[in-house]
């Protein structure tokens, strides 16, 4: 999601109650370093509570002014308050789509 798309959700109704980073693995390769870590949140959006586990990788990249973030992928983690149901077929439970 572009940058504008982001913010955007905070004019939506995203609110973050509570935020945290926790379990962090820095991984350096010269002036670019991917960090992998645990974001624990509460808040919600529109009203519904959002997830509040989500696995992160951050990739930064080092310029003249520091590090600066250039993309960040999250996952929910399945089975946490807030994510969404396990899907079928995952844990013994009827297969989706043939999956």
């Amino acid at each position: 999601m572009p940058r504008p798309a982001w913010l955007a959700r905070f004019g939506q109704g995203l609110r973050y109650d509570d935020f945290s980073v926790e379990d962090l693995q820095p991984h350096e390769h010269g002036d670019t370093a991917v960090v992998l870590g645990r974001h624990r949140q509460t808040g919600s959006f529109g009203g519904a509570p959002i997830p509040q586990v989500l696995q992160a990788t951050h990739v930064l990249t080092r310029d003249g002014a520091g590090w600066r973030l250039a993309a960040m992928h999250m996952s929910f983690v399945a089975g946490t308050p807030g994510a969404p149901p396990l899907p079928a077929g995952a844990g013994g439970r009827e297969p989706v789509d043939g999956v």
